[in-house]
């Protein structure tokens, strides 16, 4: 006689005893992977960021066919790195005993002062306190930057014995060198306006055709500025008009575009260190602990006015981990390397050591 099939109604005991222990693992494994995955996913999206960035200042370079580049501005970040059981990252020079800081939109925990200063890594001064403290420099936001027109008129002369300082006379043209960014009475300069400028420090002069280029190293006045190294001769006015020469033009260097900065992604840095550490030099502009590095791309694509004779420029894009942030390799680092002679812009992976960070980038 056939006996219908039934099904039942339910499962035993051991059975859900070994399906609720397959959803622990599985979602052990999903916590183990997920924070890795995110720290990945970040630094990927930061160097994305700023290989874009890089890539579009060189398109504007070629396109305007003038000096187009990228600002990355760092801070220096303070790093004890002994003696132990201090809190290694810092936002100050004095030892505070926090659990963990907030700097610069990153989220470093107290980490345990065992760690050595990077290799070939020389600390710029060593403070009178019993710990060690390096500055780590650390980047986390960039600027476009344009070159404007070269500056002239009015009629210049030099108004010092030393040649070093030089006047410019706008007669009834009213100009100035700062775009009328000063007290009128008397005629104060605003360090804070520094950017609107129409002339600043870090620009070139050019006189009589020379070709010589002397840097603007400050201005005194809306009419007067220093320059080095001096000109070899005066320039007097002349003995008829009593006025200077016309003859001269200010090269201004690149400037930001607009007052925004951009930012990378949360807890992402650009690691200025590890060109230290690594033997690729950058000339990084510092003043009172806040820097930048200029990344400047000229008509051609190539990159211009580096001071170093390394072919590449490396930026080490990183997501600092808690438990040892100054681990170059923790997580999944990304170099971003321009080559200087052709301006192209590359994303790399570091090789592991012994071997150089850079051996695979060509």
């Amino acid at each position: 006689m056939h006996v219908p099939k039934q099904s039942r109604a339910g499962f035993t005991l051991i059975e859900l005893l070994v399906v609720i222990a397959l959803i622990a693992v599985l979602a052990g494994l999903t916590i183990a992977f997920l924070p890795g995955a995110a720290s990945s996913a970040r630094e990927s999206r930061a160097a994305g960021i700023l290989q874009g960035a890089l890539n579009i200042a060189k398109q504007r370079a070629l396109r305007d066919q003038g000096p187009r580049g990228v600002r990355i501005t760092y801070t220096n970040a303070s790093l004890s790195i002994s003696p132990p059981n201090l809190p290694a990252w810092n936002n100050g020079q004095a030892y505070a005993p926090m659990d963990g800081v907030i700097y610069n939109n990153l989220s470093f925990i107290c980490m345990q002062a065992n760690t050595n200063v990077p290799p070939n890594y020389t600390p710029p001064g060593a403070p009178a306190d019993s710990a060690v403290w390096v500055l780590w420099r650390v980047a986390t936001e960039f600027q476009y930057l344009e070159a404007p027109e070269h500056f002239t008129g009015g009629l210049i002369s030099t108004i010092t014995p030393a040649n070093d300082t030089l006047r410019v006379d706008f007669g009834p043209t009213t100009g100035d060198l700062v775009n009328g960014y000063y007290s009128l009475v008397p005629p104060i300069l605003n360090p804070a306006e520094t950017l609107l400028w129409a002339v600043q420090p870090g620009d070139f002069l050019e006189v009589l055709g020379t070709g010589m280029m002397h840097q603007i190293v400050g201005l005194v006045d809306p009419w007067t500025f220093v320059i080095t190294p001096p000109l070899p001769s005066a320039i007097l006015p002349n003995p008829i008009t009593g006025v200077g020469t016309p003859n001269y033009r200010i090269v201004r260097a690149p400037r930001p575009v607009g007052d925004e900065k951009l930012s990378l992604p949360s807890d992402t840095i650009v690691d200025f260190v590890t060109n230290y550490a690594f033997g690729n030099p950058l000339p990084l502009m510092d003043v009172a602990g806040v820097g930048y590095l200029d990344v400047v791309f000229g008509p051609s694509g190539a990159v211009i006015t580096r001071g170093v004779a390394t072919p590449n420029v490396h930026l080490w894009v990183r997501s600092p981990d808690a438990g040892g942030p100054t681990n170059f390799y923790k997580g999944d680092p990304t170099i971003v390397s321009i080559f200087t002679r052709t301006g192209f812009v590359g994303a790399y992976s570091p090789d592991q050591p012994p071997l150089s960070p850079y051996m695979a980038i060509r």
